[in-house]
């Protein structure tokens, strides 16, 4: 269905042009920006449910035909991967741009200024559903200098290792990223893939030690995947945040309430950043502030 646009003042941090070496387009900042800061806050084009049969939906025409001719034109500016060639397609544009709306995942929609964002193994944004206020959020994860690329990283693959997420972009999206992290090469690159695996691998450890109520143990996890994050340049504030949830709920469970409420106060802060204070999310976060015995699960 589509949606009526979000009034937004005009974008003076950024600006959408050629993305040099891509034959696309990119969002570059116009000024330097501090991290935290809101670049926007969206809401779909239209949307569409998960499991509904959109080869239907788009060779009818109906779904576009909705739309304004702006909104139209707007859609087909936007880029089509085209796996498995062929010309371009409505339903290859969706397919290309769309994101979930939610954690619970029954509908998806396109975003005009959030796909515009390209991918980075070290992205300088981060993006959120805000569901109560039905917008897709935007926020620097990081300071960004003048001229600089705005980007996202596409499905969560900041934590597999260069092989791994050369595979997936070439067979979702089809291209090979040339990041920061991806034009490494010889031991540096092999330095950057085995903190990555490790960053992935504490989380398994993680919830190992939960099993075995090692709490104090857990925290000390915690501590070393916020270490390896740092050093390899992730800087995902929603990614940070999480970690720090868990390193609350191991010293509220191992009955440590002044820790909780110490990492509480670290992961609340980057939430707020990561998504705004008018997110249910960091809201949530909030509370338990209040409410230590709390469980951040429920919240995020």
């Amino acid at each position: 269905m589509p949606l009526e646009s979000l009034s937004l003042s005009p974008p003076s941090h950024y600006c959408i042009r050629a993305a040099p070496g891509t034959g696309g387009v990119g969002v570059y900042a116009t000024q330097d920006i501090k991290a935290g800061t809101r670049l926007f806050a969206e809401r779909p084009l239209f949307t569409v449910p998960i499991h509904s049969d959109k080869a239907t939906m788009f060779d009818d025409g109906a779904l576009l035909a909705a739309l304004s001719p702006a909104q139209r034109d707007a859609f087909h500016q936007l880029y089509d991967c085209r796996l498995g060639g062929g010309p371009t397609s409505d339903q290859g544009i969706y397919n290309t741009n769309s994101f979930i709306l939610g954690e619970v995942p029954t509908l998806a929609g396109i975003f005009l200024l959030t796909c515009r964002l390209n991918h980075s193994c070290l992205p300088s944004c981060t993006h959120s559903w805000n569901g109560a206020l039905g917008v897709r959020t935007v926020h620097t994860d990081r300071d960004v200098v003048c001229g600089e690329e705005l980007t996202q990283s596409y499905n969560n693959l900041a934590l597999c290792g260069w092989a791994a997420r050369q595979e997936a972009l070439e067979s979702q999206y089809n291209f090979r990223c040339r990041c920061g992290a991806c034009k490494l090469t010889g031991a540096e690159r092999e330095a950057s893939d085995e903190r990555r695996v490790k960053i992935s691998d504490l989380g398994d450890s993680m919830e190992l030690a939960f099993q075995r109520r090692q709490f104090a143990h857990a925290v000390q996890l915690v501590e070393q995947r916020l270490q390896l994050l740092a050093e390899e340049g992730i800087t995902s504030l929603n990614l940070i945040s999480s970690v720090e949830c868990e390193a609350y709920m191991s010293c509220k469970l191992g009955q440590d309430f002044e820790g909780a409420r110490a990492w509480m106060e670290r992961a609340y802060l980057h939430k707020l950043m990561a998504q705004g204070s008018d997110s249910p999310a960091t809201q949530g976060l909030s509370r338990l502030l209040t409410k230590p015995e709390a469980n951040p699960a429920s919240v995020q």
